[in-house]
């Protein structure tokens, strides 16, 4: 554990583990801790549907610089530990998230809770669960829904035995036909694909494809980031300015693609954020 070559970081140490859920299941961790202590709230980050950490890792290297950040993997990705038959609907995983947090005994308004892609939106459905509460929410390219049609439904559903041979037409098809201007988006997802575990990659979707996160957002009442990527052809632009209009404290900043999102632009914009944040609390105390 904690000698992943991707993480040799200078300014920041490295280490991951294995957090007990419950006897059917174990996610994994990583955690990155800056050499120099600031006194920063934590960053709590879920990746999206199969995503893998190394996507990130110009963005983890960056803010590790000052942000101790842990990195949970959610159930659904291959690092998991999933005995029998599991569940992998939005709620559940949510869930998981809530009891890693707990076992990390984070103080109230202290961390940071960032998600990307089903990330978003497994923090969004549990956040009246959380407790310690977070400081702010960053949500990068949510996904308010799952509208995959009846067709691919049908196809993944029978699609384990032969993810070997559909993994490349996967990619093909989504190169030619969604991903076409958006180079690290296509990145990110053939990584994901490539990393995934073909059983539980199809159980997350199949568990998921009616899902709709609207009558979620009124519990929101802590400050929200939204990050979108208008041109990476996989996240719907006009659900996230939507998602934005319906939350009550959030900013939207379209970041337009991953290279960006994913880098270390994002996390000069999230210190930004942060500052804001704090320099509108004090404007509040002082004319209180």
């Amino acid at each position: 554990m904690g000698n992943n070559k991707a993480f040799n970081f200078e300014e920041a140490s490295f280490t991951e583990r294995d957090i007990f859920i419950n006897p059917q299941v174990t996610l994994h961790l990583l955690e990155f801790v800056p050499l120099n202590q600031l006194q920063n709230p934590v960053v709590i980050m879920i990746g999206g549907l199969s995503t893998v950490a190394e996507s990130f890792r110009p963005l983890l290297e960056e803010l590790s610089r000052d942000f101790h950040i842990y990195y949970i993997e959610s159930r659904e990705k291959g690092s998991s530990k999933v005995s029998g038959k599991a569940a992998y609907d939005i709620a559940t995983m949510g869930m998981d998230i809530v009891t890693v947090i707990r076992k990390l005994e984070i103080p109230d308004k202290y961390y940071v809770v960032f998600g990307y892609s089903m990330g978003a939106t497994i923090i969004v459905d549990v956040y009246p669960e959380l407790h310690p509460a977070p400081l702010c929410m960053l949500l990068l390219e949510p996904t308010p829904s799952f509208g995959y049609p009846l067709w691919s439904q049908m196809l993944i559903r029978f699609a384990v035995p032969l993810y070997s041979l559909l993994k490349p037409i996967a990619k093909w098809y989504m190169r030619t036909f969604r991903i076409t201007e958006d180079k690290a988006m296509y990145a990110n997802f053939s990584r994901a694909l490539d990393n995934a575990d073909p059983a539980k990659l199809r159980d997350a979707i199949l568990s998921n494809v009616r899902y709709k996160i609207w009558d979620k957002l009124s519990a929101i009442d802590c400050p929200v980031l939204i990050v979108s990527t208008s041109s990476d052809g996989m996240h719907e632009y006009e659900e996230t300015v939507r998602l934005a209009r319906e939350i009550k404290d959030s900013s939207l900043l379209d970041m337009k693609t991953n290279d960006r999102t994913h880098g270390t632009e994002l996390a000069f914009l999230f210190r930004d954020y942060l500052r804001t944040l704090a320099n509108r609390e004090l404007r509040e105390k002082t004319t209180m």
